[in-house]
């Protein structure tokens, strides 16, 4: 059980009498083996006598008399992990939690540990020694990494203290499973990392192991997850805390993995898997720590990355879901609309619905696209065994022709990409546009991206993109718009010429009239039309240079952009 970085925060705990029974030998060879510090001269600071567990337990913690700064950390580590300790034995678990008798030792940073690798040096570590568990913490490397990343040094010690006396519990309450650590680290870090987080919630530590947890579960199954595994059990913690338990205690000594499998989908029934996985990709997914006044449940915002499928043409596709990994394809149909049938095959519980919705369900799809549209629909699920979601569709075109933006269209690869408008230039007067021929200028304010892609969507999206006409004599503005949102089109582009049809918009756009009068914000939808083209003139440079000349008559202005993705 190592941990590598950690987070947290903390309390205290109350002292009695200490039972008659002898504490470990901290002075034997032995000891210092376990501890990996081969001359440990072992002096004893505090003792304390905890409840709250099935069993009062001693919290006692030691140092090597040689190491100063080990000895000055002491005081701050005890009581991290006595406060993590009577959260622990508050938490509701559906059980008492077991725990054998707590030994603390404090480390110096130039102790060597097995697991200490070329990415990181090992913070703490939780092992059973002679009926007890010793629970080893690293302060001066805590506090080196912690002042390294910009963050917390208690909350990191605080965390670290949390995640190892969880293993402790783990030891005390399912010695047998634990001796098979090799097979069972899915669920041993896993709900060490949960509990850490329901008794000292810590954001740092959330994302840290969760950012990418969808690029791990989209290929290996949770069974073979570590860490990364706070993102399930986090969401069985919010299904309820003992369940949690339940997991643990349902595994099987000596099981297979399929054992392990078999026995998690006994206590979360295969449906409920699949809910977590769309759960998850609708950012719903939290950690423990709701009722902790500083930080609450933290949502795990993270990239879902979701699979893709693309229909062009009536056929059928299958979809494999791969046992207990995440099913999660979004499912283009362009060129079209679509007849869409979706059908499980095996033990999987598929659902789909418009990534763009919120709500899940099964049965036909009827995809109403024509030839400029791409809809798409996200297919989620879990399987509890090998499976696949067989995908049948039937194209109907609708007798659309489909011109400059067709499926079949050419598109200048150079144009391929996310731009940013870096500025608007005028290239030449456009007197034309007031009925007094004065002088004009485009003053361009906020921002607008395009994002302009291979299979012939566009999107265009504003954040109070302001495009303001002046009078440039006295500067003072003509006319104008403001706009917000996203525009959907098709595109081509060939020969210096960008082609876009419009499909739909969420966009909104208020009007500017001489005076700088603002009206009210309307859909933009209303002022398109159905296969609307428009036409620019293009340059792309070597350097990620975009220059896009929208034609007005006779006259024109010209957007530079550039290249950021």
């Amino acid at each position: 059980m190592f941990r590598l970085v950690f987070a947290a925060l903390f309390l205290a705990a109350t002292g009695f009498g200490l039972p008659a029974q002898a504490l470990v030998d901290c002075q034997t060879k032995e000891f210092a083996e376990n501890i990996e510090v081969p001359k440990f001269v072992c002096k004893d600071v505090q003792t304390n006598v905890l409840t709250g567990f099935a069993t009062d337990i001693r919290l006692r913690s030691v140092v090597d008399a040689r190491d100063a700064g080990a000895v000055d950390a002491e005081a701050q580590a005890y009581a991290a992990v006595q406060e993590a300790l009577v959260r622990m034995a508050r938490l509701d678990v559906g059980q008492p939690l077991k725990l054998q008798d707590v030994t603390i030792v404090l480390v110096g940073s130039d102790a060597k540990s097995t697991g200490d690798t070329a990415k990181g040096q090992v913070l703490g570590i939780a092992v059973p020694f002679q009926g007890d568990c010793i629970l080893r913490l690293y302060p001066t490397r805590i506090a080196a990494l912690a002042e390294a990343n910009g963050t917390d040094g208690l909350g990191m010690l605080q965390y670290t203290a949390a995640h190892e006396l969880f293993h402790c519990v783990q030891f005390a309450t399912w010695p047998d499973l634990m001796a098979e650590y090799a097979n069972h680290g899915w669920w041993v870090e896993g709900t060490a990392e949960t509990v850490a987080q329901a008794v000292f919630p810590n954001m740092d530590e959330a994302f840290r192991w969760s950012y990418n947890f969808a690029d791990k579960f989209r290929d290996t199954p949770l069974t073979r997850l570590t860490y990364h595994n706070v993102v399930f059990f986090s969401w069985v913690w919010a299904q309820d805390p003992k369940l949690v338990v339940q997991i643990i205690s349902a595994m099987p000594v000596g099981g297979t993995e399929a054992a392990q499998q078999a026995a998690l989908a006994s206590v979360i029934a295969p449906d409920e898997l699949s809910r977590f996985v769309r759960d998850f990709l609708d950012n719903k997914v939290v950690t423990p720590g709701g009722t902790d006044p500083m930080f609450g449940e933290i949502p795990l915002q993270m990239t879902t990355n979701i699979g893709q499928a693309t229909f062009e043409d009536s056929s059928t596709k299958d979809l494999t879901a791969a046992p207990f990994t995440m099913f999660a394809v979004d499912v283009a149909f362009s060129g079209g609309a679509y007849e869409i049938d979706i059908t499980d095959t095996g033990p999987v519980q598929s659902r789909h619905r418009d990534p763009e919705g919120t709500s899940w369900t099964t049965g036909k799809i009827a995809a109403d696209g024509d030839c400029t549209t791409t809809v798409t629909y996200r297919l989620a699920g879990m399987a509890t065994g090998p499976a696949k979601v067989r995908v049948a569709a039937k194209k109907d075109t609708k007798g659309k022709d489909c011109k400059a933006c067709s499926a079949q269209a050419v598109r200048d690869q150079c144009l391929i990409g996310t731009w940013r408008i870096d500025n608007t230039v005028q290239r030449m007067s456009i007197a034309d546009y007031v009925a007094n021929g004065r002088p004009v200028g485009v003053q361009v304010v906020g921002k607008n991206f395009l994002r302009l892609v291979e299979d012939g969507n566009s999107y265009w999206a504003y954040q109070n993109f302001l495009i303001a006409v002046q009078d440039q004599s006295v500067k003072s503005p003509i006319a104008g718009a403001v706009m917000n949102g996203t525009i959907d089109q098709g595109w081509s582009a060939a020969d210096g010429t960008l082609n876009t049809c419009y499909v739909r918009s969420d966009a909104t756009i208020k009007l500017a009239t001489e005076g700088g009068n603002v009206g009210d914000a309307v859909s933009l939808s209303d002022y398109a039309t159905a296969d609307q083209v428009e036409s620019y003139a293009y340059e792309c440079s070597a350097d990620g240079i975009l220059l896009l000349e929208k034609r007005l008559g006779d006259d024109s202005f010209l957007m530079k952009l550039r290249k950021i993705d």
